[in-house]
């Protein structure tokens, strides 16, 4: 779907990628013409990342938030794998769940933000990635407090919560909901 579609008029030609990590679905939204806000907690890939799309941040197509989405602005202690970046997290359970695979991690400092600080800095987007490893839901709590919502989403399910997910979904007005296992993808 072209960012001008017809089908939504008002909605803006924004998407949120949070989680950017390895700038995969950063790289996709761009090359289709969107503007694009990317929150990474890593600071390490956020410099990457800066590097990498210096043209795309001067021409103001996109923005990188190198905050940790939690639930408060306090800072929060990320957990960065090195063995696998898209395991980083800021959720003790699931450093401790990827350590028993032999996963290893260091700890950094890094500053929180609440999910509605993008909202209203950046305004609804037209779809949100949400991938951020064990807080996720946090960012659904934010489209709540939001007068509007995103046409589309795209949320990593936690698999210990994924009823309260389903849940918030349907309250925040979705109805069709498609589950596609990561490993075939």
């Amino acid at each position: 779907m072209a960012p001008d579609d017809a089908r939504w008029p008002g909605i803006q030609n924004l998407i949120f990628d949070i989680g950017m990590n390895a700038c995969e679905d950063t790289d996709f939204y761009l090359k289709k013409g969107f503007r694009v806000v990317a929150v990474e907690a890593n600071p390490a890939t956020c410099g990457a990342a800066a590097e990498k799309y210096r043209d795309a941040i001067a021409a103001g197509r996109l923005t990188i938030v190198n905050r940790a989405i939690s639930s408060g602005c306090a800072p929060v202690i990320l957990y960065v794998c090195r063995s696998n970046s898209a395991w980083t997290t800021a959720s003790p359970r699931l450093r401790d769940f990827w350590h028993a695979r032999g996963a290893e991690f260091q700890e950094i400092e890094v500053p929180g933000m609440l999910a509605r600080e993008l909202i209203a800095g950046h305004g609804t987007p037209y779809y949100a990635k949400i991938d951020i490893e064990g807080s996720d839901i946090l960012c659904l709590d934010a489209f709540a407090e939001s007068a509007s919502k995103p046409c589309y989403l795209s949320i990593e399910v936690d698999f210990y919560r994924y009823r309260e997910l389903i849940a918030r979904l349907r309250e925040l007005g979705y109805q069709r909901f498609e589950l596609i296992g990561q490993l075939g993808v």
